[in-house]
């Protein structure tokens, strides 16, 4: 159950460094929101922290396998908090699962 809380709050950690890079953003530009996501602003600093400490690395093991089924895209295009919480339960349930 350890790792399965460490898994949690490194997923809250990143949820937050995400949000703190976004407040960020939005106070340099007067409290404006960017019409269109940057996302050579945020995910390349963070491609090369996961690839520098091996975090894409998986060792195949004698587990059953675990799947999950993701929802179809919104067809709206408006994504919004309900979205974020759904795909943060999702990518803790398989993290569990892979530990």
């Amino acid at each position: 159950m350890n790792s399965f809380r460490q898994a949690l709050n490194f997923k809250l950690f990143l949820v937050h460094l995400h949000f703190e890079k976004f407040g960020k953003i939005l106070t340099e530009k007067n409290m404006e929101i960017p019409s269109k996501y940057s996302p050579a602003e945020v995910e390349d600093k963070w491609y090369k922290y996961w690839m520098e400490n091996n975090y894409f690395h998986s060792e195949p093991d004698d587990r059953k396998p675990y799947t999950i089924v993701i929802p179809p895209p919104n067809v709206t295009g408006v994504l919004h908090m309900g979205h974020m919480l759904n795909n943060t339960i999702q990518d803790i349930l398989v993290r569990r699962a892979r530990m």
